[in-house]
């Protein structure tokens, strides 16, 4: 018995996804969730693969260079505690399923505010890769032992918010941030994160969410409009985890409202910088927009659907499917299969199919579902990827650390560039 029929057995034999027609521009998909986001939620009894002609695999799958390295982080930290103490982090790490299950029974506990009574005194107490310096110093306050598991490309974007903060200090020209999070929510941990940085650093935003809210920027009525906010000058910062094509077009477009209206505001100091968006992330969605082009007719999306970065992916092929359309070109994309699991795959799968994954996935599951979909192995590479070559998992950020965090930093680098590479052999 292989190990995925072994892990089958542990299913419901029932398949539990909910299909539902999406519409963009014109353009209809049968998008097909699972009706909870756990990992042994669907399972078919057998899943017929024999009339898949072809499988397309992105080349950026499984968990990004941050989230690996904050998960190896958890766990390195949990195996070296001295005392059966558990390891706190301030939000969730991961949402993988299997990861998430994994770091429970090693001891993390996530999502727990810094100031929950229930931490013990001196408890280890670690910061989730999507960052958050109030947490971090809320932490330090209270004695806690403090790992920083933020991701090298969220802190990238606090530096930037940190030189908006310091150029507006030395020169006292009025400036102001849009915090770009497309589609996204006011309480995700990475806006959380870094808004309260924004915040902190005494520095007014405003959230852009939607092109609606683009709008009410230059409403003169509106509380936000940028005629009623006194801004000189601007920054426009997009969420690690946004559309990159949608959040860049989303820039422009109000850089070129600003220009042609009356609106005496500089938007060429802080010029909107592309790589906001990280790109291991960017590789994923580029990979998405290839298939799509190349034919794809069933796209598999592993991942949480709670994953922001994961229901991008699915916003991004049903746009570029879209806009193939709208060009006269022929677009084959007909279903979009949305799992945190291979266990969560339909009971028939057929035609060309590509497999992409959102940035907090699992790889044990991807390598499965890939297993499942192609069991011959001659599935063809689509995009480029971070993890290509000799690449190491991501380095824990050291800037802005106490001496004591700083050796405490460097120590767990090396511990989890260690694990990264047994997990390698």
């Amino acid at each position: 018995m292989t190990d995925i029929d072994a892990e089958r057995q542990l299913g419901i034999p029932e398949t539990a996804l909910i299909p539902n027609l999406e519409v963009r521009d014109g353009y209809s998909v049968i998008v097909e969730k699972p009706r909870q986001d756990r990992l042994f939620e669907a399972v078919p009894a057998k899943i017929d693969v024999s009339r898949v002609s072809h499988v397309m695999v992105a080349n950026e799958i499984g968990p990004c260079g941050g989230v690996e390295a904050a998960v190896l982080g958890a766990q390195v930290i949990a195996a070296d505690s001295l005392s059966e103490q558990a390891v706190y982090v301030n939000a969730r790490i991961t949402n993988g399923a299997d990861s998430t299950a994994a770091l429970e029974e090693q001891g993390v506990v996530m999502s727990v505010d810094v100031n929950d009574p229930s931490i013990p005194d001196g408890a280890r107490y670690a910061i989730s890769a999507h960052g958050n310096r109030r947490d971090l110093e809320a932490a330090r306050a209270k004695g806690l032992e403090v790992v920083d598991l933020t991701c090298i490309f969220v802190d990238s974007t606090h530096k930037e918010i940190e030189n908006v903060a310091e150029r507006m200090s030395e020169d006292q020209i009025p400036t102001g941030i849009l915090y770009l999070s497309v589609g996204g929510r006011p309480d995700h941990a990475e806006f959380l994160g870094s808004t309260q940085l924004i915040e902190d650093q005494e520095v007014p935003y405003v959230p852009v969410f939607s092109v609606a809210d683009v709008d009410r920027l230059f409403d003169r009525d509106d509380q936000i409009s940028l005629e009623r906010s006194g801004w000189q000058r601007i920054r426009i910062i997009s969420q690690t985890t946004n559309d990159s094509d949608v959040a860049a077009g989303m820039a422009d477009e109000i850089v070129d409202r600003i220009r042609a209206s009356e609106l005496d505001i500089d938007t060429d100091t802080f010029p909107y910088n592309s790589t906001d968006v990280c790109r291991t992330v960017r590789n994923r969605q580029h990979a998405t927009q290839e298939m799509v082009r190349q034919g794809v007719e069933t796209l598999v999306v592993m991942g949480s659907v709670n994953s922001k970065n994961t229901k991008n992916l699915v916003d991004v092929a049903i746009g570029t499917a879209a806009e193939l359309q709208n060009n006269g070109e022929e677009v084959a994309l007909q279903r979009v299969i949305f799992a945190n699991s291979h266990l969560q795959l339909p009971s028939q799968l057929e035609g060309r199919v590509g497999v992409v994954s959102g940035a907090s996935s699992d790889q044990r599951n991807i390598d499965w579902a890939v297993r499942t979909i192609d069991p011959e192995g001659t599935h063809q590479v689509v995009g480029d990827s971070d993890k290509s070559g000799a690449r190491k998992v991501f380095p824990l950020v050291l800037r802005r650390k106490p001496d004591g965090e700083q050796r405490t930093q460097r120590e767990l680098n090396r511990k989890i560039r260690d694990a990264y590479e047994q997990r390698q052999r």
